[in-house]
């Protein structure tokens, strides 16, 4: 329990200083934030990959989609660079989860000059279970069309990964074919016709591993981030502990790790899933105490990994991965 306990204090340093210093590597050069040349096209910055992608797959070549957060590198307290500033300055629209997840890319449109940037929002789906659809409908019919209107943190409980929810991924591809349809109208058409395939996709995605889930070994699974909740409910499964919640990085203790002890031994659990974006230090040490298998999830995804280079091979990966982990 004592190296355990050194490696959560090492863990917890190393997170505190990535956020600190995410738009920089070890050299001081910032880090790639994806094509920010223009090329005369509307440009649709967006904070994260997986909402990038979406984005992507339904404006298509109409529109420069940029992703401000570079692969490999968690959202959390992220500090864009002055390249990433200068695009805010320009688009013509911004899509974040909203909340305090991301809210430091709204605070950098403003403080580039950009009054007339449309913001599209999704934290009305971070509580989503708690509201009824009648409630969605007539939130989001308010909240996604105002421009740097009134902010909404995630309380406790809160999961802003609203994107690996397949009811979710409905609205936030509505959305975004609406807005877009809104400051790109010429294209309307096309980004409807383009959303709907893109749902299609991911439903098929969602009924392809329906039945291997069901008939897995184990139900039940031990997560180093709070980050699959969402997904895994969609398949009937359930998260019996996890080293860092949502809330994000700073709160590990030695009390989350010795709960995550008790629920391998418990359960019989043969795997643990740790994340590229966070030092697998913990989870390695905590495979090394209980026996355990470590693999990875990656709730971001990156367009340079093959395998994992857009939202629909991210989730494949991901749903490929755990009915692996949880037959082991």
């Amino acid at each position: 329990m004592r190296n355990i306990a050194v490696f959560l204090m090492t863990v917890c340093l190393g997170l505190a200083l990535s956020a600190c210093d995410g738009d920089e590597g070890s050299s001081g050069t910032p880090s790639r934030g994806g094509d920010t040349s223009g090329g005369g096209k509307p440009v649709i910055a967006v904070t994260i990959f997986p909402l990038a992608d979406i984005t992507r797959q339904i404006v298509g070549e109409h529109a420069e989609v940029v992703c401000l957060v570079p692969p490999g590198i968690t959202p959390h307290g992220y500090e864009p660079n002055a390249e990433q500033m200068a695009v805010l300055g320009r688009a013509k629209m911004l899509v974040m989860v909203g909340g305090g997840f991301d809210r430091w890319a709204e605070r950098t449109a403003r403080a580039a000059g950009n009054d007339s940037l449309r913001v599209v929002r999704f934290e009305s789906l971070v509580d989503a279970e708690a509201e009824t659809e009648t409630e969605h409908d007539e939130h989001d019919a308010h909240a996604h069309e105002h421009v740097h209107g009134p902010h909404c943190d995630h309380g406790p409980g809160g999961d802003p990964h609203v994107w690996f929810r397949l009811e979710h991924h409905g609205r936030i591809s509505s959305d975004v074919a609406r807005h877009a349809s809104e400051v790109i109208p010429e294209y309307a058409q096309v980004f409807r016709d383009n959303r709907g395939q893109h749902r299609q996709a991911v439903a098929a995605l969602h009924r392809e591993f329906k039945p291997q889930f069901e008939s897995a070994k184990t139900h039940k699974l031990v997560t180093f981030h709070g980050a699959f909740n969402r997904l895994t409910e969609d398949f009937g499964l359930e998260v019996v502990a996890t080293l860092m919640p949502v809330e994000g990085p700073g709160a590990m203790t030695s009390g989350r790790l010795d709960q995550a002890i008790k629920a391998i031994k418990e359960h019989d659990l043969k795997v643990i899933f740790t994340e590229p974006q966070f030092p697998p230090d913990a989870a390695e040490e905590l495979a090394k105490q209980t026996g355990v298998k470590v693999m990875m999830l990656d709730p971001l995804g990156d367009p340079n990994v093959p395998g994992r280079s857009t939202y629909l091979k991210m989730m494949r990966y991901n749903l490929r991965t755990l009915v692996e982990g949880l037959n082991l």
